[in-house]
């Protein structure tokens, strides 16, 4: 069983959505782009510090899967 969020903060900085299961929390960016820029995922960078994560997803039109950042990884819509 998993439970989902979505995290607004009050300066309206957000994240699509949140699980949380038996795993923890697994914060996840959806954009349909192709490539993400390091510059757009600052708030779930921040997230994933604030909460002490191990990663956070991207999920995308990419082509393959790809690190952002040591915490962020670019998984394209088509593997899921």
């Amino acid at each position: 069983r998993l439970n989902y969020y979505y995290f607004r903060t009050k300066k309206g900085a957000e994240i699509d959505l949140i699980l949380e299961g038996p795993f923890g929390l697994l914060p996840i960016e959806i954009k349909y782009q192709s490539y993400t820029q390091k510059k757009q995922v600052t708030t779930l960078q921040n997230f994933i510090e604030l909460h002490k994560l191990p990663y956070g997803l991207v999920i995308n039109n990419s082509s393959e899967v790809r690190k952002i950042t040591d915490q962020i990884i670019e998984v394209p819509i088509g593997i899921i």
